[in-house]
């Protein structure tokens, strides 16, 4: 397996202008679907050609918006056999958003949803926004082929489980890859804190026990994998394997590891050091846990598959 590298000159950039993009998109999907728990109804989903927000219901008709990365196109597709097109090229946020309301527009499609993006310090309004420009073809590429096969990877490790799933995501608020675990129980209420982002968005995302692992690509310095628990805030933990500047198959090679390990050795689970995450991890260590719960510590049993309730 071949691995797009990330470390384009000017990443951070593109990814920049593509987390204000898929904001703008996983908005309307957030205004126009019904609502499921723990926001299910909110993320993007990896495609054959990019991201997509799957069918969204729109009165008697279903909508689907898709960021084509071979393209390099959003298209806006619908059940009535309508469709429709705007490129994807370096041009401010503000352009981008002008040219998406229309595209809406023409479809006949009012979606109300906040009108700047969160989960960010700097929340500048769409209309505003002059600062996010750049957009880098071959890296948006990149980051789709590396998403889709950590997704492949992802839906393996969440075959293994018989109890409540989620699906594989793309949560374009954290702009992460993320497949997460339930352990059926309802878990304290989480503190909030994300910046720009009310209480309640992280109260209802966390409102059970949970294990998540996921992909980041917001990072400044370089993507990483990521894996929490959480229990109570106060056991909540977290690891993330720094990608190198060649791929070379290593992420594959990790997560393969991690999964086999995880089923040959039954009970003997790969957990990390509690108390690593703090609001930005900034040092983070495996450790194999020991055969009973006591030893696992605080949050394992979130670990064990359970029914949903």
């Amino acid at each position: 397996m071949t691995w797009p590298t990330l470390q384009i000159h000017g990443w951070q950039e593109t990814r920049a202008t593509m987390h204000m993009w898929t904001q703008i998109v996983g908005k309307t999907r957030l205004a126009l679907a019904p609502f499921q728990n723990h926001w299910w109804h909110v993320p993007l989903y990896l495609s054959s050609r990019g991201l997509t927000t799957s069918a969204v219901p729109w009165r008697d008709q279903t909508l689907e918006l898709e960021f084509d990365l071979v393209r390099h196109v959003l298209e806006l597709r619908s059940s009535l056999g309508q469709t429709a097109a705007i490129p994807l090229a370096s041009r401010p946020v503000a352009h981008f958003f002008r040219d998406y309301l229309e595209l809406l527009e023409s479809f006949n499609v009012r979606a109300k949803f906040l009108k700047r993006p969160v989960e960010v310090r700097e929340s500048l309004y769409f209309e505003q926004d002059f600062k996010h420009r750049t957009y880098d073809p071959e890296w948006a590429n990149a980051l789709w082929r590396v998403l889709m096969h950590t997704r492949n990877v992802f839906e393996q490790f969440r075959g293994e489980f018989v109890g409540k799933a989620s699906p594989v995501h793309f949560f374009w608020g954290s702009f992460d890859l993320a497949a997460s675990r339930f352990s059926g129980r309802p878990a304290p209420r989480h503190p909030g804190g994300a910046p720009n982002c009310a209480n309640y968005v992280m109260e209802e995302a966390y409102s059970h026990e949970v294990s998540s692992a996921g992909f980041l690509a917001r990072r400044r310095d370089v993507p990483a994998l990521w894996r929490t628990r959480r229990r109570s805030f106060s056991s909540f933990s977290a690891a993330h394997t720094w990608l190198p500047p060649r791929w070379g198959g290593g992420i594959a090679r990790r997560w393969n590891e991690l999964r086999f390990r995880h089923r040959k050795k039954g009970r003997r689970r790969f957990t990390v050091e509690p108390g690593a995450m703090q609001r930005v991890p900034t040092r983070m260590r495996w450790r194999r846990s020991g055969e009973t719960g006591a030893e696992r510590g605080p949050g394992a049993a979130a670990l064990r598959p359970a029914r949903s309730p």
